[in-house]
């Protein structure tokens, strides 16, 4: 996909979209986890359980919309390099393994946003997309 210069959302602008999924998932995992499963005592599965659900998140809405809510509110959305919707594949290895990398190397991979020209980090590049301005 040729994408005009200008148009990549950068490194703040999807901090801020990130914060605002924190609000909107944060309050769910406590809600499922730490108050109506709270009698099952075992931390091991409530922390396993909150990051399926924490991941779970991020991959359907991004695979069914191509944004999260809180990209919705900023206004941005992740776009494949190619003009194809984008493939359950493809989230995959951006929304769970790509920033499981990111996130393991000290979110170096995230930080890469802020140098790369395409705005691009390392679950971007893993993905082959790009995050954009909505109304570009």
């Amino acid at each position: 996909m040729e994408i005009q210069q200008g148009t990549y959302a950068g490194f703040w602008v999807r901090l801020i979209a990130f914060l605002l999924d924190m609000a909107f998932v944060a309050p769910l995992l406590y809600l499922i986890f730490d108050i109506l499963l709270y009698h099952q005592n075992n931390d091991f599965y409530i922390i396993i359980g909150k990051t399926c659900l924490f991941c779970f998140y991020f991959f359907i809405l991004t695979y069914l919309f191509g944004q999260t809510f809180g990209k919705m509110v900023v206004g941005i959305k992740i776009v494949p390099k190619q003009h194809h919707k984008i493939a359950w594949e493809e989230v995959l290895l951006r929304e769970v393994i790509g920033k499981f990398l990111s996130i393991m190397f000290v979110f170096t991979g995230i930080l890469l946003i802020a140098l790369d020209p395409q705005k691009q980090s390392l679950h971007d590049k893993l993905g082959n997309m790009y995050v954009v301005w909505e109304k570009a």
